[in-house]
């Protein structure tokens, strides 16, 4: 998850030097642009399994909910 959070900075980073020397168009822009994408598309995917899987042991009330989150704590778990 890290790192694509870093991969993510770093390549938006990466498309905005390339667009200030105004290189626009090009294998190296649509290449850069297409990493950044893919992580974002990741990232968006493992916040949505993480929600789930959050969602599922909240449901389940087996304690894993209450030992990662301060507030919200589960009353009766095992």
């Amino acid at each position: 998850m890290y790192a694509l959070l870093t991969g993510t900075v770093l390549s938006g980073l990466l498309i905005g030097f390339l667009f200030w020397i105004e290189l626009r168009d090009g294998i190296l822009i649509n290449i850069v642009i297409f990493f950044h994408e893919l992580n974002i598309n990741l990232l968006y995917w493992l916040i949505g399994i993480h929600i789930l899987a959050a969602t599922y042991h909240r449901l389940k009330r087996d304690g894993v909910w209450s030992s990662m989150v301060p507030f919200f704590k589960e009353k009766n778990h095992k």
